[in-house]
C-alpha cells in the first residue's frame, strides 16, 4: 500500500501499480487495520475463547477474555489513528488503497497452509515415551504446528526452499561420541539448578562450565515465550529500532523483507524439525533407563533447563533460523553490519501460571504455590533491578542484575532467587550478526537456556543465513533489482504458547 501511494517504484506481491493522490499515511494505516481485523476481528479464529481436551488436559485454544481485550484494543488504536487524519480526498483515496492492498494480501495467502499448520497443533497425536532419540512432547502437550514446514514461502520459491532444506546435514547419531558431547554441553551449560556429582565430574573433565550471569541473562532475554513478541516479533522490533533514518517506504521495505525472511526460514526449520524428530536435550539428560549412549553415561533424572522447553523437536532450532534470516537481510538492507542498537525484551513467566491486569500486562507469576510479583523483595523479578521495571514498576531485588544459577564450580549460587517472573531486559549489540551469533546473541542463548544441543542451533543459523541471503539476492538491496515488497507493515510468523504446560495458544503465521 505504501509502495502504490509512493509512486510504485518497487515490485510488490499481490497488489501492484500506483494510485495517484493517495495519502500514504492513510494507505499504511488502512492496510494494517484491515489486515489485523481479518486476523483478530469478529469471525476470526481468535474471536471466541475456547478450550479442548487433549491427553486428559484442558488446553486453551484462543485468547482468554483479558488477552482478547488487549488484542482488540491494539487493533482499535490503529483504526483511531486512521480516523484522526484530517479529512481530504487524498485520505479517502489512501484509505481505499490500503483496504484494497489488505484484501489482496489476505486473498493471496488464503491457501498458503498457515491456518492449517496452526490447527495441526490441535489435532496432532500425543507423542509419548518411545525409542531413545525420538522426540517426546513435554508434559503431554501437543507438538507445535507439525505441518508448518509445508507453508508456502513468501519470497523464495518452493524449489529454492526445498533445496536449502535438503542441504541441512541432519543431527548426529545418538550413539556417536559427537552427540554424547553435545548433550553433555547442554547439561553443563544450560541447567537451572544443581547437578549430580557424577554429572559435575563429567562437565569438569570435559572442560565445560555453567553459563555465566551474562549468558543466563541473554538466554532469558532471547527466550521470547508465549505472551511476548515471539522470536519473529523480536527481530521486527530490532528492524524498527534501526530504521528511524529511513523513509516510510524504505522502512516498510525493511519490515516486509525481514518478516518475509523469517516466515520462509520458519517454514524451512519446521520442515527439518518434524522430519528428523530429534528429542530435546532434557529428555536425553533425564533418561536413566535406556543406556542410549556409551558416550553419555551421567544421566540426571532431576535435571531441568534454565528456560522452559517448548513443544517441538530439538533439531533444528527455530529461533536461530529466524535470527539468521533477519540478521542477513538487515545486513544487506543497510550495506553494513556495524549498526548498533539497544532493544528490550518483554516481561514473561518462565514457567508456572500468569496473572495479568485488565490491560493484559503481566503482573505476577505463580510457581509451586508461590506468587512472584515485581517489587516484592522476597519473591520478585528474576532479573530485577532499578533499570529493569515490569510495567513501569521497579524492583529492589537483585539490583545489580541477573545472578547466575550456578557458580563456576557448579555449586548452587544461593543468591539466585529462582523466580519465574522475568522482567524486561535491555541488551545492546554492535551489529546484527552480534545479535544473532555473538557471545550474547541468540545462538548460544538456546544452549545456555538448556533447550537445544549445539549443532541444532548452528545448523539452524546456517539455514536462516542462506534463506536470508537468497531472499536478498532477489530484491533490490543494496542495488536496484527485483524487490518484493509485502503490502502489510506488520508481517510476522507468530506462535504464542504458555510454557507452564496448561494451555496452548497459537497465532496464525502471516
Amino acid at each position: 500500500a505504501i509502495n502504490a501511494a509512493s509512486g510504485g517504484t518497487k515490485q510488490s506481491l499481490y497488489y501492484s501499480g500506483t494510485v495517484a493522490n493517495a495519502d500514504v499515511q492513510a494507505a499504511a494505516l488502512s492496510a494494517a487495520y484491515n489486515t489485523m481485523q481479518s486476523l483478530y476481528g469478529a469471525g476470526s479464529l481468535y474471536a471466541t475463547p475456547g478450550t479442548i481436551t487433549y491427553n486428559s488436559q484442558t488446553l486453551q485454544v484462543a485468547p482468554n477474555a483479558t488477552q482478547y481485550a488487549a488484542i482488540t484494543a491494539a487493533v482499535a488504536a490503529v483504526g483511531t489513528q486512521l480516523s484522526a487524519l484530517t479529512a481530504s480526498a487524498a485520505v479517502t483515496t489512501g484509505t481505499a488503497l490500503g483496504a484494497a492492498a489488505a484484501t489482496a494480501m489476505i486473498a493471496g495467502r488464503a491457501t498458503d497452509g498457515g491456518t492449517a499448520a496452526m490447527l495441526s497443533t490441535l489435532t496432532a497425536p500425543y507423542v509419548g515415551p518411545s525409542t531413545p532419540g525420538t522426540y517426546v512432547t513435554p508434559s503431554g502437550r501437543p507438538p507445535l504446528e507439525p505441518t508448518a514446514g509445508t507453508v508456502t514461502p513468501f519470497v523464495i520459491n518452493q524449489t529454492q526452499q526445498n533445496a536449502l532444506v535438503a542441504k541441512v546435514p541432519g543431527p548426529p547419531a545418538i550413539t556417536s561420541a559427537n552427540y554424547g558431547l553435545q548433550v553433555l554441553t547442554t547439561a553443563c551449560q544450560g541447567s537451572s539448578g544443581a547437578l549430580t556429582a557424577n554429572l559435575i565430574a563429567a562437565c569438569q573433565a570435559a572442560g565445560l562450565k555453567p553459563q555465566t550471569a551474562a549468558q543466563a541473562k541473554a538466554a532469558l532475554y532471547w527466550n521470547d515465550p508465549g505472551g511476548t513478541y515471539q522470536p519473529p516479533g523480536h527481530w521486527l522490533q530490532i528492524a524498527d529500532s534501526v530504521s528511524s533514518s529511513l523513509s516510510l517506504l524504505q522502512h516498510a521495505q525493511a519490515d516486509a523483507l525481514v518478516g518475509a525472511a523469517m516466515s520462509d526460514a520458519g517454514a524451512g526449520a519446521w520442515a527439518v524439525k518434524f522430519a528428523d524428530n530429534r528429542w530435546r536435550p532434557i529428555t536425553a539428560i533425564q533418561d536413566c533407563t535406556d543406556n542410549w549412549s556409551a558416550y553419555f553415561t551421567t544421566c540426571d533424572a532431576g535435571w531441568n533447563s534454565l528456560i522452559a522447553t517448548p513443544p517441538h523437536p530439538d533439531y533444528i532450532a527455530g529461533h536461530l533460523a529466524f535470527s539468521g534470516a533477519a540478521a542477513t537481510v538487515l545486513d544487506n538492507i543497510f550495506g553494513t553490519d556495524t549498526v548498533s542498537f539497544t532493544v528490550s525484551s518483554q516481561a514473561y513467566c518462565n514457567g508456572g501460571s500468569t496473572t495479568r491486569d485488565a490491560a493484559g500486562n503481566i503482573i505476577a507469576c505463580t510457581l509451586n504455590s508461590i506468587t512472584y510479583t515485581a517489587g516484592d523483595p522476597a519473591h520478585g523479578c528474576n532479573n530485577a533491578g532499578a533499570s529493569d521495571p515490569i510495567n513501569g514498576v521497579g524492583s529492589v531485588l537483585n539490583p545489580s542484575g541477573l545472578i547466575a544459577p550456578l557458580n563456576a564450580d557448579f555449586s548452587v549460587n544461593t543468591s539466585y532467587n529462582n523466580s519465574p517472573l522475568i522482567c524486561p531486559i535491555a541488551e545492546t549489540f554492535s551489529g546484527f550478526q552480534d545479535a544473532s551469533s555473538g557471545d550474547l546473541g541468540s545462538t548460544f542463548s538456546r544452549v545456555a537456556g538448556g533447550i537445544h544441543t549445539p549443532q541444532a542451533v548452528t545448523d539452524a543459523l546456517d539455514l536462516g543465513n542462506q534463506i536470508g541471503q537468497t531472499l536478498s539476492s532477489q530484491s533490490d538491496i543494496p542495488e536496484p533489482g527485483t524487490l518484493v515488497l509485502l503490502t502489510v507493515s506488520l508481517l510476522a510468523l507468530g506462535v504464542m504458547r504458555q510454557r507452564g504446560g496448561d494451555r496452548v495458544f497459537a497465532l496464525i503465521r502471516r
